[in-house]
This record gives C-alpha cells, sequence and structure tokens, in this order.
C-alpha cells in the first residue's frame, strides 16, 4: 500500500462515511513489485540504518522504516547498533548489547568516522549511493520515504535468490543461492548474505527520555554469512549476460546464542566493489528471506 497525502480542503470535502484522519493519510492500491519469483531487472533498495538502544532520536527513524515495509514491502532493511548511542547502560536499565564489529566497521566507512562512537544516529544509508562522498551516503530518516523511491526506476544488472534454512539440531544455518546476470558483469561483484532478527523485546530510550521496556526492535543484524563485513566475491572472472553463479554458506551458531531462529530472515545483496577511479559500494541488487527450519 502507498500512502498519498491530502490536503486540508479535500478533508473539508470528503462525505461523512469516508473521515480521514490525521495526520491525513489515505491509502491506495499501487502495483505489485513481486520479484522475488521471477529474474527480473526491477531493483529492491537495500536500506541499512544504523540505530542505538539509548538514542533518543532513533524510535522515530525505527517507525519510518517500518512505514517504509508497509509501503514497499520488497526493501530490505537492515538495523545496525553502532555508534556511542548504542553501548549499553546498565544502571538506567539499557544492558542488552546490540552492537557488532560488522555495524562499527560499516559505519565508520560508511560516515568516515574518526572512531566508533562517532558513528551518527540515526542516519540510513540507501543503496550505499556516494559511498566515496559522506554529504551523499548519509541520508536522514525524514527523507528516507523520498529518496528510496528513486532507486526504483533504476533496472538491476544481477537477479539474486536466496533460500535459507536452520538445522536445529547441529545449531547451523546454511544459505544456498544464484546471482544471474542481467547484463554483462564483472569480478568486483561481491554477494553478501546478512542475518537479521525481528521481535526482540527490550528496552529503548524515547524522544523524551523517558523509556519502553518492552520495545520491539525490528531487522535488528546479527552476523554476515560468513562473518566479515564485505563478503565474498561472486566470480573470480567477468561473466558474460545470461550466466548464473550458484553458493552456499553456513554459520555455526555459538553455543550462548539467544538468536531466535524463527525470528531469523536472511538479507542478501549484491555490490560493486569497485575502487577505480573512484571507490564505489553500490548495492545493484537485494532480497530478503525468511529462515525455515528444519523439522
Amino acid at each position: 500500500m502507498k500512502y498519498l497525502l491530502l490536503s486540508l480542503i479535500t478533508i473539508l470535502t470528503v462525505t461523512a462515511c469516508d473521515i480521514i484522519e490525521p495526520p491525513y493519510k489515505k491509502k491506495i492500491e499501487v502495483t505489485p513489485r513481486d520479484t522475488s519469483d521471477t529474474l527480473s531487472p526491477l531493483r529492491n533498495v537495500l536500506l541499512e540504518k544504523f540505530t542505538g538502544a539509548v538514542c533518543t532520536p532513533c524510535p522515530p527513524a525505527n517507525d519510518v522504516a517500518k512505514e517504509i515495509h508497509e509501503i514497499y514491502p520488497l526493501v530490505s532493511i537492515i538495523s545496525y547498533h553502532a555508534g556511542k548511542l548504542a553501548q549499553p547502560e546498565p544502571s538506567q536499565g539499557y544492558v542488552y548489547d546490540f552492537i557488532t564489529n560488522t555495524g562499527i566497521e560499516l559505519g565508520v566507512a560508511f560516515f568516515k568516522a574518526t572512531a566508533p562512537e562517532n558513528i551518527i544516529t540515526p542516519m540510513g544509508v540507501i543503496d550505499r549511493i556516494g559511498f566515496d562522498t559522506l554529504s551523499k551516503v548519509r541520508v536522514g530518516h525524514k527523507i528516507w520515504l523520498t529518496e528510496i523511491p528513486k532507486r526504483f526506476p533504476i533496472s538491476s544488472p544481477v537477479a539474486i535468490r536466496i533460500y535459507p534454512w536452520y538445522d536445529p539440531s547441529t545449531r547451523t544455518l546454511t544459505v544456498s543461492g544464484q546471482v544471474h546476470f542481467l547484463e554483462n558483469g564483472f569480478k568486483d561483484y561481491n554477494v553478501t548474505l546478512a542475518l537479521v532478527e525481528d521481535s526482540i523485546i527490550k528496552p529503548q530510550k524515547q524522544p523524551d527520555g523517558s523509556k519502553i521496556v518492552d520495545y520491539l526492535h525490528k531487522n535488528v543484524f546479527r552476523s554476515n554469512i560468513p562473518n566479515n563485513a564485505w563478503g565474498t566475491p561472486v566470480s573470480t572472472t567477468d561473466q558474460p549476460k545470461g550466466s548464473q553463479v550458484t553458493f552456499t554458506r553456513n554459520l555455526q551458531f555459538a553455543p550462548d546464542s539467544d538468536w531466535v531462529p524463527k525470528n531469523l530472515k536472511v538479507v542478501g545483496y549484491v555490490y560493486r566493489n569497485f575502487n577505480t577511479p573512484t571507490v564505489s559500494r553500490e548495492v545493484l541488487q537485494s532480497t530478503s528471506k525468511k529462515v525455515s527450519i528444519v523439522p
């Protein structure tokens, strides 16, 4: 569903059976963008957002991300907890540590931060556009809904399919899949498989400084598969149009892991690791899929 802002004049003229409540938004039907089962060049956008449990401006940004998912279900979202406002504050009741080394490494790289604590939250990166230019790669949450649709008309040169499943007996997550080349491709394409978890109930500081103890944290980054920040090469050689590369990746959960398998999904994305003449990490295509559990 997509929202259309209505002017106050329009609201005054609607009939009694069509009352519009503030903030004066009305749902309208949009053409589905289901590319999950076809080799479509339609682009599924990746939003990587940086947040923190003690970050007071972060709940409004989380609300925007939720709205984006409702309007554009195929937009992939990853939430990294990083920066000063992601540090636990046990004395204030913020005990749980969401921070990962990968989130820190990506945040420092994206925002050119001189230290991990200088990663700014809330902030987002859309398809890693402007990686070499700080002013472009860093996107505030108030314009995410404006900027993300601008990526849809840009056709993607690749398609990616992923099939994740978890075996409780071995505590191992396996992800198989393929990268399909819809145009001629290059050996500097990387594929990353990010494990994220929904429905983590932990405290979150609110804009007024208060605390919601049972806040629902969504799209929380847990680990890459394998556990490195920048993924792995799709291929060691350039690929012609029409070819495909298959892959299988595994991740074994630590014995003390509190990850809940039924709440996990994998976000897979292909980006170009291009270093000349300028540094680029543009995401070419992304997808996400819920983890299946082996009976």
